[in-house]
């Protein structure tokens, strides 16, 4: 008798108790999540996609553990977290095999306690070769890039002509601002539309110092002047490009190049009698009449 009164208050109290909506098995602590793949952990992607909106999954913090890159380590970038889209690409190849960890909260409905997951990553969670290359053997050995042989036999020149526009624009507009878009977004434009070879280029910053990240334009870098900086285009393509059934990629590092930052100006004081005037100019002159003091 006393095993059935038993028997029936379980029961009356699994009726009015709530039961959670998902075993043990389905709360985080249980689960097998490979800490060194972040973003887009698969595991994670896979609870999200089982659970739904019964997982909530929000970001405690991250951190860089190391700045690093093809050449090894490298002085610290401060907003490295903060970089996405093409600006992230042109620091791929002096950071991205920097170490950065990740804390995780992740809260599943009918679980009692969030479980936190710490990630130690690679900046670039990609993995492709990368790998370095000159100018002329690239354009040599990619004639698919190319819409014609003549773009492909002059791609060095072309190069070459494109880091002096670029210079000069740079030296035009030194005297209007401290400061200026990456070269990669204002100064160089297209170099070739690698769309349909499905290729794509980018500036690699070699200089760290001469760049620094800054919301208010476009979520982009800054130049800082001052400095000879130092930088290399950079093509992401598929290994084989001849080979269609060949899907891997990588990214090519072509020859570096640098662009002088420093202000070529000078000014000069000129005086005439009690008058005296300041001439700012590239090669500055006194006026008629004047004499530099």
């Amino acid at each position: 008798m006393k095993a059935k009164l038993l028997s029936i208050a379980i029961l009356l109290v699994s009726l009015i108790s709530p039961v959670s909506s998902f075993a043990s098995s389905d709360c985080p602590e249980s689960w097998q999540v490979d800490t060194s793949k972040y973003p887009n952990n698969p595991q994670l992607l896979s609870a999200k996609e089982r659970l739904g909106p019964n997982m909530v999954e929000t970001l405690v913090g991250a951190r860089i553990l190391n700045y690093a890159g093809v050449e090894g380590p490298q002085i610290p970038f401060k907003d490295l977290l903060l970089i996405s889209g093409a600006p992230r690409t042109s620091l791929l190849y002096l950071y991205g095999k920097s170490k950065v960890e990740t804390t995780i909260k992740v809260e599943v409905k009918g679980c009692s306690n969030p479980f936190i997951f710490t990630f130690i990553s690679t900046y670039e969670d990609r993995d492709y070769p990368i790998e370095r290359m000159n100018s002329g053997t690239w354009a040599s050995a990619t004639p698919t890039a190319f819409t014609d042989f003549k773009k492909q036999e002059s791609f060095v020149q072309d190069i070459s002509v494109r880091v002096q526009t670029a210079q000069s624009e740079i030296d035009r507009f030194l005297n209007r601002s401290q400061s200026l878009p990456l070269p990669d977004f204002k100064i160089f434009g297209k170099f070739y539309d690698l769309t349909k070879s499905k290729m794509d280029i980018q500036i690699q910053v070699l200089t760290p110092e001469c760049v620094y990240f800054d919301t208010r334009f476009r979520n982009s870098f800054v130049l800082k002047t001052g400095k000879v900086c130092k930088f290399a285009l950079s093509i992401y393509q598929k290994v084989n490009p001849d080979n269609p059934s060949d899907q891997r990629t990588k990214w090519v590092i072509l020859d570096s190049f640098e662009l002088d930052f420093r202000s070529k100006t000078q000014t000069l004081t000129c005086v005439k009698g009690k008058e005296t005037k300041k001439v700012t100019a590239t090669n500055p002159k006194c006026p008629a009449g004047y004499k530099k003091k």
